[in-house]
């Protein structure tokens, strides 16, 4: 690379490097990863579901892997209500399937809540027998 190849370059990154936080979060949703638990061991598969507190059709959702982990990628910052929902397994992966207290899948009686910041957003959900 030459020299004004090379200063070209460095102006660009100097313009453009101000503007990577609007970039990398555009829309006010971030990366949310968790854990689901039932009775002490991983949930293998379902859905967790994250909506906006005080606007709940501002929501997200993501599959619970077999080890109970999930990844959600567009998440609205904000407090937020969590449900769990394990019933599409019934259907698609019967031998997966786990029926949990129907409290869970709502958000209004799940009780999990939490807050969705820029950055650092692990949550475990702990669900018990009623």
């Amino acid at each position: 690379m030459g020299c004004g190849q090379f200063a070209a370059l460095a102006l660009l990154l100097a313009v453009f490097g101000g503007c990577a936080e609007e970039v990398r979060n555009p829309n006010g949703r971030v990366l949310v990863t968790g854990e689901v638990q039932y009775n002490g061991k991983p949930l293998t598969g379902g859905s967790a579901s994250f909506a906006v507190a005080d606007n709940r059709r501002r929501k997200s959702r993501g599959l619970i892997k077999p080890d109970g982990t999930f990844i959600i990628t567009n998440v609205p910052m904000g407090a937020v209500v969590i449900s769990i929902e394990t019933d599409s397994m019934y259907y698609g992966a019967r031998d997966m399937y786990v029926e949990i207290p129907k409290k869970y899948t709502s958000y209004d009686t799940s009780g999990f809540t939490g807050e969705v910041k820029e950055e650092d957003n692990h949550f475990v959900l702990k669900l018990v027998d009623e």
